[in-house]
């Protein structure tokens, strides 16, 4: 037997987020009293060096805090200097995005989806 089993309504969005070379960047990516998990599909451009790195990052919400997992592929060269983590802060979901030296400025690309709380 088979259960269908609805945890609440599913949103998709889509986002561009000019990202500082040598910064750590904040993106609020979700509400810890909505949002349960968090999937972020993305591409991390170099435009001016012709680069680029795609990925899924995929964030769980439960009581013991948040936490992400990440896999993603590149055109050679690898992106060394970039690092992902997760936050809360206050209610917020926090996605924190390190940069350092790139060379330039990238640009993330990404497309958000999320699953409620139930």
């Amino acid at each position: 037997m088979t259960a269908i089993v609805k945890f609440g309504p599913l949103s998709d969005e889509v986002y561009r987020r000019d990202l500082l070379d040598n910064a750590t960047e904040y993106l609020i990516v979700g509400n810890i009293a909505v949002d349960r998990q968090i999937c972020i599909e993305y591409t991390l451009d170099l435009p001016i060096g012709n680069r680029s790195q795609t990925g899924k990052i995929v964030i769980i919400q439960d009581a013991d805090g948040v936490d992400l997992d990440h896999h993603y592929s590149f055109a050679i060269p690898e992106f060394d200097e970039v690092n992902f983590d997760v936050d809360i802060s206050g209610t917020n979901i926090r996605l924190l995005i390190e940069c350092t030296s790139l060379g330039e400025n990238p640009v993330f690309l990404y497309r958000r989806s999320k699953i409620q709380v139930a």
